[in-house]
């Protein structure tokens, strides 16, 4: 009989044990459906919903463009995140037809406008060729300056290239070379070149007194006026040497006193690569140049070089103007 009991006994705790085993791998099962459950309908629901709307609407604030989306989509991929990943690509995707549909329609708005305003712009230049008008650009100005002329040798040829060219140049002369050539400072001026006073015999007017400084520039005032009929405003001062003094006077006279800012040193011998290549170099917008007219044998390198320099400066975006004509 106790055995019997005994066998009864150890059977119910099989059959318990048995049981919770059931229930435990029934939970495991559930479970186990339910996750896929749950990842089935994730993966449906990234299918069917439309996501290109949702990131036009209320997502649009979050991946605004392929470069978000890209962020989004390298930076979850770090994290093997399926669902985000898939996504940021669709946000990638989204992006990439908006892109295509604006190439498509001609741009945005903005894009249109400037494209119909390029297209009125070689309409109105007459081009008829549907080339894109180019993109305004700020003007950048410089001004060539000739000094110690007029003569008949280097003047003359200076001026033959100028004109050529279509340049306006300004020529500071000197009252001795004016009185020996009027003909070559009245040409200067029908040719639309500015006129400036370089004094009357290139004195260094650093070490004169007023009254010396007064009757430099006065004397060369009368014979520029007796071969163009006008006194001009600018004036120059002979190797650039100024003083208080001279200041004064250029304020009581209201005259402009002028200096430069590329000294090319062609009376001094400076080759003709040379004086392109400083040029070049060194004249900024509102840039004054320094050359001469007269001076000595080495001017032939000035004429030699300038037709160049002024290539090399319209290559380089200047407009040439006068000194006075300088914004």
């Amino acid at each position: 009989m106790a055995v019997a009991l005994e066998r009864h006994m150890y059977g119910d705790r099989n059959r318990n044990r048995n049981r919770r085993k059931y229930r435990k791998r029934r939970a495991v099962l559930a479970l186990l459906l339910a996750t896929v459950v749950l990842v089935g309908v994730g993966y449906f629901v990234s299918k069917l919903v439309n996501l290109p709307y949702l990131l036009e609407g209320n997502q649009a604030s979050h991946i605004e463009d392929a470069e978000h989306a890209d962020l989004i989509l390298s930076h979850h991929i770090g994290l093997n995140d399926a669902f985000t990943v898939q996504f940021a690509q669709h946000a990638l995707n989204a992006q990439n037809k908006r892109d295509d549909q604006q190439a498509v329609n001609g741009g945005d708005a903005t894009d249109g406008k400037q494209e119909q305003a390029a297209v009125e712009g070689n309409q109105q230049s007459g081009s008829g060729q549907g080339e894109a008008a180019p993109v305004q650009q700020e003007l950048k100005y410089a001004a060539l300056t000739f000094d110690d002329g007029p003569d008949l040798k280097y003047t003359t040829a200076i001026l033959d290239i100028l004109k050529d060219k279509n340049v306006k140049a300004t020529f500071f002369v000197v009252g001795l070379q004016v009185g020996k050539y009027p003909e070559i400072l009245q040409r200067i001026v029908d040719e639309g070149h500015a006129v400036g006073n370089h004094s009357q015999n290139h004195a260094d007017l650093s070490k004169r007194s007023k009254a010396q400084i007064l009757k430099e520039i006065e004397k060369a005032d009368q014979l520029i006026e007796d071969a163009v009929g006008f006194t001009p405003e600018l004036f120059r001062a002979p190797y650039g040497a100024v003083s208080k003094t001279l200041h004064d006077v250029m304020k009581e006279k209201e005259r402009q006193l002028i200096g430069w800012t590329v000294d090319t040193r062609d009376w001094a011998g400076t080759s003709p690569d040379d004086m392109r290549e400083m040029i070049k170099s060194e004249t900024k917008p509102g840039g004054i140049i320094l050359m001469h007219s007269f001076g000595g044998k080495h001017i032939a390198n000035t004429v030699e070089a300038l037709p160049f320099i002024i290539d090399d400066l319209k290559e380089l975006g200047y407009t040439l103007v006068t000194v006075n004509e300088l914004p």
